[in-house]
């Protein structure tokens, strides 16, 4: 009965490849799973035309009325059989109480005895059974010869350890943990394509290394060097100022280029605090914002960006126009100005070439904070004008290859007087566990000082 009912359930929840087999349930109904089956091709064939065709075809529409055809088949002969069982079940119940019936009528004391001579017969077979089986095994036994046969008993003197060995454990624990962090340095390295330490400057080109600036999180302003004169970065500035009279030959008027290959290496930062480190030994100094692109240098002294360098170099505003005093004494700053369409033009025209020479002679010193050289050509372009060029690279983030190209434009003379100031350089322990470790020096300078996690275009992020 519980056949014939799951039967009609799936037929309702049109579940036609989920048909239990009858032999499950204990019995067997040949005709009706030949009728179970005839439902399962035509459901099967309906899938099989259905990744073919589509849902209104009349293909599909066709096997559908087959389908139900076969399921309406299949669901009245399973109606019959449960019918047929629920009547065999009630002439069960019938033939069940009549033999119930008899057997209460017989005496007490009589269906004890036949409910013993019952129990006695099964336990009288049962022991008969264990008898014949235990004279089997006996017989097995007995027939059975072994194969193998003990020559010599073993003793200390004829044996050998086999088990694990602590000098073998030890000595392959030790490899691993020698090995394995070997192997992923050695990855670390070898697909590593970001600057490290001094060797991969080294590795890829022959600039000389002016200082470097050591990381310093959470700054709220590019202007540092001000602040505290005897500070560490003040300090770092110094000995990149210090390093930068080898590269200009000792001249006291100067013009200084501070470039890198992309955002975010702290270029606007250090163009910011050289600048501000010239200005408080007493230099007069003047800073541009010669990214014409991306003007944001401004920002830093809050200053306007009304007018700038862009409108001097079409000629809507002359230089005193143009420049603004900032709130460290000597230091003076000339922005970037409204964008214009073509700023590479604008650099290279003769106008930009008579600002430098205007303020060659109001001002000592000139740094000129440019757009990345990897980005845009307008670093190229300014290096004809000044006596010297930094080249910004950061730890962990400007790759090697952009010293390559920068090399290359080194070596061919398309950029003099180039020298390299490595920013944010993590704080190391040395050898002797205190103080700091100088990666990175160029001459006597110290080579070490504060970074800034400020870059290029580092408020868009």
């Amino acid at each position: 009965m519980s056949y014939y009912e799951t039967i009609l359930r799936l037929i309702e929840e049109k579940s036609f490849s989920e048909f239990p087999s009858s032999y499950i349930f204990g019995f067997q109904d040949e005709h009706l799973d030949q009728e179970i089956g005839q439902l399962r091709i035509l459901a099967q064939e309906r899938m099989e035309i259905r990744f073919k065709t589509t849902e209104s075809s009349s293909v599909v529409k066709q096997k559908d009325i087959e389908i139900n055809n076969q399921a309406l088949k299949l669901k009245s002969i399973t109606r019959m059989n449960l019918l047929e069982v629920k009547r065999l079940m009630e002439e069960l119940k019938i033939r069940i109480n009549r033999e119930e019936t008899k057997v209460l009528q017989i005496p007490e004391e009589e269906r004890l005895f036949l409910n013993l001579k019952r129990e006695n017969l099964l336990l009288s077979d049962l022991y008969t059974f264990l008898l014949n089986k235990r004279s089997e095994a006996s017989i097995a036994k007995a027939s059975n010869l072994e194969k193998a046969q003990i020559l010599d008993f073993a003793s200390i003197y004829r044996t050998n350890y086999t088990g694990p060995r602590k000098s073998s454990i030890y000595t392959t624990s030790i490899g691993m943990g020698i090995a394995i962090p070997a192997f992923l340095i050695l990855l670390f390295y070898v697909f590593n394509t970001k600057i490290v330490d001094k060797s991969d400057i080294e590795s890829q080109t022959s600039i000389p290394i002016l200082g470097s600036i050591m990381l310093k999180k959470k700054l709220e302003n590019n202007i540092v060097v001000t602040g505290n004169l005897k500070s560490i970065i003040s300090e770092s500035f110094r000995s990149i100022k210090t390093n930068l009279n080898f590269i200009v030959e000792g001249k006291e008027k100067h013009a200084i280029m501070v470039t890198s290959s992309i955002s975010g290496e702290g270029k606007t930062f250090t163009s910011i605090n050289l600048a501000g480190i010239y200005a408080v030994a007493g230099k007069k100094t003047v800073l541009i914002g010669a990214d014409l692109r991306k003007p944001k240098i401004f920002q830093d002294f809050n200053l306007e960006n009304n007018q700038g360098l862009s409108n001097f170099l079409i000629g809507k505003s002359n230089l005193v126009d143009i420049t603004q005093k900032t709130t460290i004494k000597n230091l003076d700053l000339i922005s970037s100005g409204p964008i214009p369409p073509n700023p590479a033009e604008l650099i290279e025209s003769a106008r930009m070439d008579n600002l430098i020479q205007q303020l060659k002679e109001i001002y000592d010193i000139i740094i000129i904070d440019t757009p990345p050289l990897g980005l845009v050509t307008d670093a190229s372009i300014i290096s004809k004008y000044t006596d010297a060029s930094i080249y910004i690279v950061r730890q962990g983030y400007t790759k090697k290859a952009y010293l390559s190209n920068l090399n290359d434009l080194y070596l061919n003379g398309k950029i003099k007087n180039l020298g390299i100031v490595v920013n944010a350089v993590k704080q190391q322990k040395n050898s002797l566990g205190y103080g700091y470790s100088y990666g990175y020096g160029y001459g006597y300078g110290y080579g070490y000082g504060y970074g800034t996690g400020y870059g290029y275009y580092a408020e868009d992020k």
